[in-house]
């Protein structure tokens, strides 16, 4: 259900509510996480197997991506550890930055570690150890975004929103008793039309069915707004 509550009683109806969840499917960035376990405490960890370790994650996220084809230029690794303190049964997730881990590096992320600890707890030590507990990279591919003039041309174009949208008359079932209404048709609306129920309105994908008593209003990103009218009252 794309409605969503605007007022006390208002619905917001978008554009296109009927594929709003495939639309966003086709745009999103594409992403994998790939883990690995690697447990070892920060001041005894061996670099080369952690380096060695983020390497390989590295590659298989990108491998993942490019198979999808995502060109190398629109790939972004981010890279993560789930850690903890020696003892602790639970972990929290760190930032780790890209490139080689050194001495330098691992002072630097038992550092970001207590800090989102904190957070997160409210709590942190210097005091404990650290430790590595699991190793992630998370791979993201950016897509292609529609651009706001293919918007426009799915929307439809000014010259059609001109108020004339009522396209047929047909018979409705509202409580308990037939009504002879309107049909909309909403590539058809104008910017701050009001429809009042009983009334429907065709959408290509869905269709919007206004009871008596409420009163529909079009703005100027094609959202439809259903109110009743005892609330506009």
């Amino acid at each position: 259900n794309i409605a969503q509550l605007v007022g006390v009683n208002d619905v917001l109806v978008p554009p296109f509510s009927g594929v709003a969840s495939a639309f966003g499917g086709i745009t999103m960035d594409v992403r994998h996480d790939l883990e690995t376990t690697l447990y070892a405490l920060t001041e005894d960890v061996d670099l080369d197997e952690l380096n060695q370790a983020f390497s390989k994650l590295d590659a298989d996220v990108t491998s993942l991506l490019e198979e999808e084809g995502v060109a190398p230029d629109d790939i972004t690794l981010e890279r993560s550890a789930e850690m903890r303190y020696a003892g602790q049964s639970y972990e929290v997730t760190t930032p780790v930055p890209s490139g080689d881990v050194n001495e330098s590096t691992i002072a630097d992320i038992t550092k970001a570690f207590n800090e989102v600890h904190r957070l997160e707890y409210g709590v942190a030590s210097e005091a404990f150890p650290v430790a590595f507990v699991t190793l992630r990279v998370t791979g993201i591919g950016r897509t292609r975004k529609p651009d706001p003039e293919d918007l426009a041309a799915a929307l439809g174009s000014d010259n059609e929103r001109n108020g004339g949208s009522v396209k047929e008359r047909r018979k409705a079932y509202f409580g308990g008793e037939h009504h002879e209404v309107d049909v909309h048709d909403a590539m058809k609306l104008a910017v701050d039309q009001h429809i009042s129920g009983p009334a429907i309105i065709e959408q290509p994908d869905s269709v919007i069915v206004l009871p008596p008593g409420s009163v529909a209003r079009v703005d100027r990103y094609d959202n439809v707004t259903i109110t009743t009218e005892e609330e506009m009252a």
